[in-house]
């Protein structure tokens, strides 16, 4: 296995394309972030698009949970609204005794240096499992990385997307290696804000590793609940329990509340999900919302019967098979979100699956989809200059890339769970 430096730099002098690429790369990435951090500290003022970042929603929840005034309101049409649970806006407490500007450049280079290790964890990961293929397409397409539209519209609305596709990152590693405190420790750190990144908690049992999944599952149930105790240690309990009940309602009100476009506004806006396309078409009504749901289920009839036998067997050939799990188990959860935006991980699984994928066919079809996601940034710049219509407002390209990696995956883990014979993984618990 080669370091990640090692094969870098041998890329790097092998291969004049390769250097030109990433320069080319690199200096768009740096003019784009200097762009938006203008725009962030308001030095680079744009009419009828002022800086409304969701960061500014963190700290202005945090100094309402000091101040113990209510967190949650109803979604604006900008959805510049509190989602997240009241350990979230205990912890953005702290952040909100800084000034916005400190905490803007704070969460900047937080979402950087989150990014640069989102990298270098994958290439470790591909490398552990033997997939060394998989490793070199990192090296790659370290140009792609740079121009991705995940990390440009991250850094431009200020989410923590980059530093939840970490955290899960780092929970795959420490599931797979059975390490159940650091396990616990991030899971602590995921589930008060985005809970679906929590989905490597799966893994245990889908492995069969049945005892670490249970301590597991233990374990973070009683560190939710320490969090919740510290919440309400700080705020008070009148105050936090009836911040959680406004929480639960607002997780439940979002179908009615939320701004969503319709036929009448023409274009599907930047929210990608299967309840955004069906209410375009059928309307903000009860029918749209119980079409989207029974898609949804449809959708993931056919993980659940791969998860049903994996349960019943030991056996795979696949190389990199808790890899495989990993990434379909990411395709799936983010089917089911109903305002999603962003594919972070969309290289990642993208390498893998180029390597994978044997039919010329279908890997050039995927590679068409994903790069018009990837260089989605690069293409709107584009059609502004060329004064033509903005694709992400009018092609579902984020829900299109998750339901082509799901397919794709959920296809290949069914062929292997049904293949007979092959090498067995060894249970343990």
């Amino acid at each position: 296995m080669k370091p990640l430096a090692d094969a870098f730099v041998q890329h790097w002098k092998e291969s004049p394309k390769y250097r030109i690429g990433l320069v080319l790369a690199l200096l768009y990435f740096l003019i784009r972030l200097g762009i938006n951090f203008s725009w962030h500290m308001e030095w680079l003022v744009v009419e009828g698009w002022p800086s409304n970042t969701d960061l500014k929603v963190y700290w202005n929840t945090g100094q309402q949970f000091r101040a113990q005034e209510d967190l949650y309101f109803e979604p604006k049409e900008d959805f510049s609204v509190f989602v997240y649970t009241p350990i979230f806006a205990m912890l953005m407490g702290p952040v909100s005794w800084a000034s916005y500007h400190v905490a803007l450049v704070g969460q900047i280079a937080l979402t950087l240096v989150c990014y640069a290790a989102l990298y270098w964890r994958w290439f470790i990961i591909f490398q552990r499992y033997g997939l060394e293929q998989v490793a070199r397409q990192m090296i790659l397409w370290l140009p792609a990385w740079l121009v991705s539209a995940a990390i440009i519209y991250d850094l431009t609305y200020l989410n923590v997307y980059t530093l939840m596709a970490l955290l899960a990152t780092l929970l795959v590693e420490a599931v797979l290696r059975e390490d159940l405190g650091w396990s616990v420790v991030l899971m602590s750190l995921i589930l008060p804000a985005k809970p679906h990144w929590a989905f490597p908690l799966a893994l245990p049992f889908l492995l069969r590793r049945w005892r670490f999944g249970f301590r597991l599952l233990i374990g973070g149930l009683v560190v939710f609940a320490a969090l919740v105790g510290l919440t309400i240690l700080i705020g008070g309990y009148d105050y936090v329990s009836g911040q959680f009940g406004d929480y639960l309602d607002t997780l439940r009100s979002i179908p009615r509340t939320f701004a969503w476009s319709t036929s009448e506004d023409g274009h599907f806006g930047f929210n990608h999900s299967i309840m955004q396309i069906v209410i375009f078409f059928g309307g903000v009504n009860s029918g749209s919302f119980a079409g989207a749901t029974l898609i949804k289920a449809a959708l993931w009839l056919p993980l659940l019967w791969a998860g049903w036998l994996a349960l019943r067997r030991k056996t795979s050939a696949l190389p990199g098979w808790p890899v495989e799990w990993v990434l379909v188990l990411y395709s799936a959860i983010f089917i089911l979100i109903d305002v999603m935006h962003e594919v972070t991980w969309v290289l990642i699984v993208f390498a893998y699956l180029h390597v994978m994928i044997q039919d010329r066919i279908l890997r050039r079809l995927l590679s068409v989809l994903v790069w018009l996601y990837v260089l989605a940034d690069i293409l709107t710049i584009a059609a502004y200059a060329l004064w033509l219509p903005e694709m992400m407002g009018y092609v579902p390209l984020a829900l299109l890339v998750l339901l082509a990696f799901y397919g794709v995956l959920v296809f290949r883990l069914l062929a292997e769970l049904r293949r007979p014979g092959g090498p067995e993984i060894a249970e343990r618990g």
